[in-house]
């Protein structure tokens, strides 16, 4: 039975799970790994379990909230879970082990690795942050979190010292919930890969690489009018996963379900349809991110042996400079208002031809297992004549053919004649 720690810490606002075990860990001059095994975390091989980062089971979350001295509410505000009534992809699927991890970044869920801010994680100025370091946001978890709009940056991807990513595991380690778990002695905010290389580039013995990523790191060069986009798209996302000042609840629904599943899906017709969806790039500089991403993903499929399948063709961009420029395109392609039928399907018609062409055999199931927006539905849709496509092989999407509010309710039960009267008194 997990018994109280001596000392612990109180969560920061949208700090994450893994987050909390590592500035407890730094407190109690323990590894992440004890702090979990204390904490009643601890699984199989002393590891800390993937799935753990999008909820935890009622047992182990008691444990955790009797260990740490928290109430289970504070807990459950650690995981992803808070954010599934707001954000649709996270109720798709699950982080148990490695596949549906692949699985989670494919369906734009989620992500163990991780962007940051460097400001963000070097605290407020308090003490207690001066001391351990500043929050490792939950919602940097998520793949439409790209810029901190409390410090007008794009987040960080990688550590400027080794290149290595922020809970990306070596070759010989399990994806969990912390890269080298057993590694104690480090501050929150240190690199926790092993450097194979120095500074010039050169080979050497496996070292912990153990820079601060929490030290101020050059921006990306942006000109004012992308970053503001950029940032201004960000802070709509951030609204519609915290519409509240204090909503970070596990339960309540979003203001509009249909955002995300609308976002995503555009941004997935994007790609499809490069390059001729281009022309809804606010700028050149963006138009060539996006270039630059699905270059590099061609290359990725080209390397691949025969048989093979790519496994995050879908995935949203890994960079948070080309998912932004992805994103805030796709919100272009949409307009300000989506419920516009007319203006959306000229827009998205000519894209979603273009796309059905080059990919036949894929994008009708991939798009059946997405759920967006009637409205968006009713632009992707094929048309025969003017008229939505309803039959034929492997239907793409199905919606119906115009707007109406009738129901079930609305039809009347029929009255059938009776013996020996005229069919003609039949109210039908």
């Amino acid at each position: 039975m997990a018994r109280p720690l001596a000392r612990s810490l109180a969560p920061l606002t949208e700090e994450s799970l893994p987050g909390l075990i590592l500035r407890l860990a730094h407190r109690l001059e323990r590894s992440p790994a004890r702090i979990a095994e204390l904490c009643g975390l601890n699984g199989h091989q002393n590891r800390l379990s993937a799935h753990y980062l999008m909820a935890l089971p009622d047992d182990l979350t008691q444990a955790f909230a009797i260990s740490s001295h928290l109430h289970t509410d504070e807990v459950r505000t650690l995981t992803l879970s808070c954010f599934a009534s707001a954000y649709p992809p996270l109720g798709s699927v699950r982080l148990d082990g490695s596949r549906n991890t692949a699985a989670a970044r494919k369906m734009w869920a989620a992500g163990l690795s991780r962007s940051y801010c460097p400001a963000c994680l070097a605290g407020d100025g308090s003490t207690v942050q001066n001391l351990y370091g500043g929050p490792w946001r939950l919602r940097w978890h998520l793949p439409v979190s790209f810029a901190c709009t409390a410090h007008h940056r794009l987040l960080a991807r990688s550590c400027p010292q080794c290149d290595g990513t922020p809970n990306q595991p070596a070759n010989t380690e399990r994806q969990g919930l912390i890269t080298q778990r057993t590694t104690s002695g480090l501050h929150p905010a240190q690199c926790r890969h092993l450097a194979t290389s120095d500074g010039a580039g050169q080979r050497r013995p496996a070292a912990m690489c153990a820079a601060r990523l929490d030290r101020p790191q050059a921006a990306a060069i942006l000109s004012g009018c992308d970053l503001r986009q950029l940032i201004a798209l960000q802070a709509r996302i951030d609204r519609h996963l915290l519409p509240g000042p204090h909503s970070l609840t596990v339960t309540g629904p979003g203001p509009d379900p249909g955002f995300f599943p609308d976002l995503i899906a555009a941004a997935q017709l994007i790609r499809l349809a490069w390059p001729e969806s281009a022309r809804f790039a606010p700028s050149a500089l963006l138009a060539e991110l996006i270039d630059r991403h699905l270059a590099s993903a061609a290359e990725q499929r080209a390397a691949l042996a025969p048989g093979q399948h790519a496994r995050h063709t879908w995935a949203a961009p890994t960079d948070p400079l080309e998912c932004g420029a992805l994103l805030v395109t796709a919100d272009c392609l949409l307009g300000e208002n989506a419920s516009d039928d007319s203006g959306l399907v000229e827009r998205v018609q000519p894209l979603a031809v273009a796309a059905f062409t080059r990919h036949p055999a894929n994008i009708g199931a991939a798009l059946r297992r997405m759920d967006f927006s009637p409205h968006l539905a009713r632009a992707l849709a094929p048309r025969l004549n003017g008229f939505y496509r309803a039959g034929g092989h492997r239907p793409a999407v199905r919606v119906p053919s115009r707007h109406s509010t009738f129901s079930i309710d609305h039809v009347p039960a029929r009255s059938f004649p009776r013996s020996g009267s005229s069919p003609t008194s039949a109210p039908f």
